[in-house]
């Protein structure tokens, strides 16, 4: 809004139509001696324009010497306004009480509302509730949610979770209910860390947090202690068994190294073949040279088991190939040496993986060494991963 639109808003101005022949005529008049018009527009017989309050007297005598009707279709401004609110004082007042009882009350809890009770009902969370110091009619500033659902945690043993939002004047309790574990599943326990690793999320359920993101923990680490306080409220600390997740980045290392001159075997044909006899676990015949028939060899084992319906008891034919192995120098390039020495950095670190797990990040680096000495590789896999486990607690803990 520009500086003349406000000034004239504070002055107060007219809405004026005028209708006649000579409306043209008036129009040139009135802006020739300086008279203050805006907004005019033309619409069929008539013209539409705006102008100050003191203007419309002065503008009436020239109305009537080129024949023209002046009307005065609306009243805006400040002024206007002003004398309108005076004589509606009583339904301006009561609007702005409205307004103010509407923000009073819309700073309390009015309504609770219960989600996810499908077994032991709302009014027993409510009961529960209640004791905590929860009900309708608190403010909801300073309202302290995490205390409040901790304290209907111990109140309420057959709850596993707690959650309370607020949704404008009304209270939202979540819960969780426990569900009917094999026997010994409800035993107090911790947990505790897997392995090595740094904390990137947590999500508790019960129990108490021992760590925080971004800390570093190492392996049997406590986690989240399996226990609740009450706090405030006169309740003894129960001990629980924790559940939650607790999410860390994890590093698997391998290390692998190849010189620029590496041994290769190769099978050379000659083989030697040796079969074994066993019966229900124990040796019963052997036939074929025992010990080692050359200098470098590799042992190749196979199993043959006998059905049980000609066996009455399990019987296996292991066959051993023993074959010779010549033994030669290769000579490796720079590049050659570090493939093969990040290989078997690779294989040493995958087999530390975890079962279903995958890297998300891959460091390679090669370790500095003199000259001539083997080219040494270190592999690093990262991962994240859920590294709690449970502890049980010892009788007394």
């Amino acid at each position: 809004m520009s500086v003349m639109a406000v000034r004239r808003f504070f002055a107060g101005y007219l809405v004026i139509t005028i209708s006649g022949a000579a409306a043209e005529k008036f129009m040139n008049l009135a802006s020739g001696l300086g008279f203050p018009l805006w907004d005019i527009s033309c619409g069929g017989e008539s013209t539409i324009f705006k102008t100050g309050v003191d203007s419309f007297f002065e503008l009436a005598p020239l109305a009537r010497k080129t024949g023209c009707r002046l009307r005065i279709m609306r009243k805006a401004g400040w002024p206007f306004f002003y004398r309108r609110l005076r004589r509606r004082r009583g339904l301006f007042l009561g609007a702005g009480l409205f307004v103010f009882l509407l923000y009073f009350f819309s700073s309390f809890i009015l309504f609770i509302r219960v989600e996810g009770a499908e077994t032991l009902g709302r009014e027993r969370i409510m009961a529960a509730a209640e004791k905590a110091g929860l009900r309708t009619g608190l403010p909801k500033s300073g309202l302290d949610k995490e205390r409040l659902a901790a304290a209907m945690l111990l109140l309420e043993p057959e709850l596993a979770w707690v959650g309370i939002n607020i949704q404008g004047t009304s209270l939202v309790i979540e819960v969780v209910e426990k569900s009917r574990p094999p026997a010994g599943d409800e035993r107090p326990a911790h947990l505790v860390a897997a392995r090595d690793g740094l904390i990137v999320d947590l999500l508790l359920i019960t129990g108490e947090p021992r760590v925080r993101l971004g800390e570093t923990v190492r392996r049997g680490q406590l986690l989240i202690e399996g226990v609740l306080y009450p706090g405030t409220y006169p309740v003894a600390p129960l001990a629980v068994r924790a559940r939650g997740e607790v999410w860390a980045r994890v590093w698997y290392a391998g290390y692998g190294e190849a010189a620029l001159q590496e041994p290769v075997a190769t099978r050379t044909g000659r083989r030697e073949v040796s079969w074994t006899l066993v019966a229900d676990g124990r040796e019963v015949l052997r036939l074929g040279r025992d010990g080692a028939p050359f200098r470098h060899f590799d042992v190749e084992t196979g199993k043959q088991r006998l059905p049980e319906r000609i066996a009455p008891v399990p019987v296996e034919l292991i066959t051993s190939i023993k074959h010779e192995l010549h033994l030669r120098v290769q000579e490796l390039s720079l590049e050659q040496a570090l493939a093969l020495a990040a290989e078997r950095a690779r294989e040493q670190a995958v087999l530390q993986l975890p079962a279903g797990v995958e890297p998300r990040h891959i460091d390679l680096r090669q370790i500095t060494t003199g000259s001539g000495q083997p080219v040494r590789v270190r592999y690093v896999l990262e991962t994240l991963e859920n590294i709690a486990v449970v502890q049980e607690i010892a009788g007394g803990e």
